[in-house]
């Protein structure tokens, strides 16, 4: 929405207007003409659990079962300034993992499907899922 509105207050958009009853961004109109393109995110180094989600594309729990089931390996580190402590998913292991597995999301957007769809075709074919101890993550 902020690139809509960039590119949109620049000059760069031209079918986009704005309904003039409607207060704040509601009241943007994107003609379904208007390409809008999706930009890929780009991931570097070691990930919090959002990017690593984002990046695998699936949920911030599946991220975490895969970490407490071993499949991932999480660093902790604290804020000089803040004190506080993030915790990250390591660039080594998102590796690893990406180039043993595939999550669903992943399959989802390769073969352009739902990932609802795919999942229940997967399951009627019975493919198995990695087994985590709080569960299990479709990958």
């Amino acid at each position: 929405m902020a690139r809509v509105v960039t590119d949109w207050a620049a000059g760069r958009l031209t079918g986009v207007s704005r309904d003039p009853e409607v207060e704040g961004l509601a009241g943007l109109l994107i003609d379904q003409a208007e390409g809008l393109e999706r930009q890929e995110r780009a991931f570097s180094g070691d990930l919090p659990l959002l990017d690593a989600a984002a990046r695998l594309k699936i949920n911030v729990i599946s991220i975490r079962r895969l970490r407490n089931g071993g499949f991932l390996n999480q660093v902790t580190v604290r804020n000089p300034d803040t004190q506080h402590y993030r915790c990250y998913i390591t660039a080594q292991s998102l590796q690893v993992f990406v180039a043993r597995y595939v999550t669903l999301g992943q399959m989802a957007e390769q073969f352009e499907f739902a990932a609802i769809h795919l999942a229940r075709a997967l399951d009627r074919r019975e493919i198995e899922t990695i087994p985590c101890e709080a569960g299990f993550v479709r990958a």
